[in-house]
């Protein structure tokens, strides 16, 4: 937990990221991901058609998308260049708008949130639930931070939501020279999701100040850590 901690202290103001200027909607590929297999089988890392294969693809058949296994598919290969096909793309909206994610258990919430933590792009997970209106169901208090502005004298990305994303991505830059353990690992990245939850309960008319925002913040991660059940070395470093 220490090393975790002091970890955290090294994170700076994040650097725009040229991946956050490409519009939601022009995420997607010309076919659905399991009519890309048999092409791009030689051309890319067996190991992802078996993830596809064992977390995916019977679910598609049966028509019901593990929009979260979906969102953690591009959070492991987001490097490769893959991202999700328009036709994939639009189920997930229609799951996502049926309601049916309210019947995730938080259980699974947490398990699919913690894997895609470890994974090489995780900020691309949380995108790509909000991409198919997922997000608002499964971590609300993240998707009202999105459209949230900031001074754009400390933040010139100046959206809420968007810093939260480039805060994950400073943070992995910094672990590839200070390495954590997988525990601390998911500690410190979910403890950045949770570090400004407060400035979405900010009241309009404050913006793009927002007062007292801390003690909210810890306010909500305290209540978010135990709606998922998180372990209690995520919810001493989120608080």
């Amino acid at each position: 937990r220490g090393r975790a901690a002091a970890l955290l202290g090294e994170i700076g103001p994040p650097q725009r990221c040229p991946e956050q200027q490409v519009p939601a909607d022009r995420i997607g590929m010309a076919v659905p991901v399991q009519n890309q297999i048999p092409r791009r089988r030689r051309a890319q890392s067996s190991a992802l058609f078996d993830f596809v294969e064992e977390n995916l693809l019977g679910d598609l058949e049966r028509a019901l998308i593990r929009v979260e296994g979906v969102a953690r598919f591009v959070a492991r290969f987001h490097h490769l260049g893959f991202q999700i096909a328009d036709e994939t793309l639009q189920l997930m909206r229609t799951i996502a708008a049926s309601g049916e994610l309210q019947t995730l258990t938080p259980e699974r919430v947490w398990t699919e949130t913690e894997k895609a933590l470890l994974e090489p792009s995780p900020w691309r997970y949380f995108e790509a639930l909000r991409d198919c209106g997922a997000l608002a169901a499964v971590f609300p208090e993240l998707d009202k931070l999105f459209g949230v502005p900031q001074p754009p004298k400390h933040h010139p990305e100046i959206d809420t939501g968007i810093h939260v994303m480039l805060t994950l991505q400073a943070a992995l830059k910094l672990m590839q020279t200070h390495p954590l353990e997988k525990a601390d690992r998911v500690a410190v990245l979910f403890s950045l999701i949770c570090h400004d939850l407060g400035k979405g309960m900010t009241p309009e008319y404050k913006w793009p100040s927002h007062p007292g925002h801390e003690p909210i913040s810890a306010h909500l991660a305290e209540k978010l850590c135990l709606r998922l059940r998180a372990p209690n070395p995520v919810k001493r470093l989120g608080l």
